[in-house]
């Protein structure tokens, strides 16, 4: 018996996240919000939320997509090498072929 997953991903959605990756280092995110989150615990910890378990398994996979995003994507931005270097973001709106283009067709 096989299943198939029926849900799937609209084009607008596919096209922001692709936006997203285009734009933004994944590894620079990875490494901002992994020190966010320590320094947030370093200064809470007596005051953890009794969610926080849930929100670390979120977050778990949140990294684990950055981190296969930031290998599959190493050399796309500028500010691969450089923490401080900020990139410029295009709108939304552009043409969903120049961004396929741009990123080699993803």
């Amino acid at each position: 018996m096989s299943h198939t997953d029926e849900r799937i991903v609209s084009e607008r959605l596919a096209e922001a996240f692709h936006h997203f990756m285009l734009y933004t280092p994944p590894e620079r995110l990875n490494r901002c919000l992994r020190t966010l989150l320590i320094e947030y615990i370093g200064h809470n910890k007596d005051f953890l939320s009794p969610e926080f378990d849930g929100w670390m398994d979120d977050l778990t996979l949140l990294f684990e997509l950055l981190d296969r995003a930031a290998k599959e994507t190493r050399g796309w931005h500028e500010a691969d090498d450089d923490d401080n270097e900020i990139q410029l973001h295009r709108g939304l709106k552009e043409d969903a072929k120049g961004l396929r283009e741009n990123a080699g067709g993803m």
